[in-house]
């Protein structure tokens, strides 16, 4: 293999190899070996991050464009980093009470904004389905209350449990006064 003027390497290196060689700067790998040689086998190309690199099948073996691989590695790491940050600064803000109105992940969560309240979903407790999440006025920070008057979806009345919460009529604030009439 040879470099090319720039510093990127140049030329053809089995998958597995490029792997091993162009890692993420916490040591691991970008992907792992079994997706992306699915991907190339599916059509020729494999996919890290939001980069396409070709891929070609010679004696057996995946073989990909040292410098395109190492591009992409390069490219999924400023992805991941940037996503990190995203997510410290969402922290931030959240705990200083400034929501974004597109909503945001969370290190230990997400929410999204409706109205004068936001709905915050916890993974620790969604993934052990202990809770699907809760309303906070985004006014006082407190847990808001509920009405639930609306018929159940045909889904739930037919075959019991749509998955979502299909009778919520009203989210509102009683120590502020906020409400919210949901559809």
């Amino acid at each position: 293999m040879t470099t090319g003027r720039t510093g990127t390497p140049t030329g053809r290196i089995a998958l597995a190899e490029a792997l091993e060689r162009y890692l993420l700067p916490d040591g691991t790998a970008a992907a792992r070996y079994e997706s992306l040689r699915k991907d190339a086998a599916r059509g020729g190309n494999l996919y890290l991050g939001h980069k396409r690199i070709e891929a070609v099948k010679q004696s057996g073996r995946w073989m990909v464009d040292a410098g395109e691989f190492a591009s992409a590695v390069s490219a999924v790491a400023k992805e991941q980093e940037a996503e990190r940050r995203a997510i410290v600064q969402a922290d931030a803000d959240y705990d200083a009470h400034k929501l974004n109105p597109k909503g945001a992940r969370l290190s230990w969560g997400s929410y999204y904004v409706s109205g004068p309240f936001h709905f915050v979903s916890s993974d620790y407790q969604r993934i052990r389905k202990r809770s699907d999440g809760g309303w906070i006025c985004s006014g006082c920070w407190k847990q808001a209350s509920l009405e639930h008057d609306n018929p159940e979806c045909h889904t739930c009345s037919d075959w019991n449990g749509c998955g979502t919460d299909c009778t919520l009529s009203r989210v509102f604030c009683a120590p502020c006064g906020t409400s919210l009439s949901v559809a």
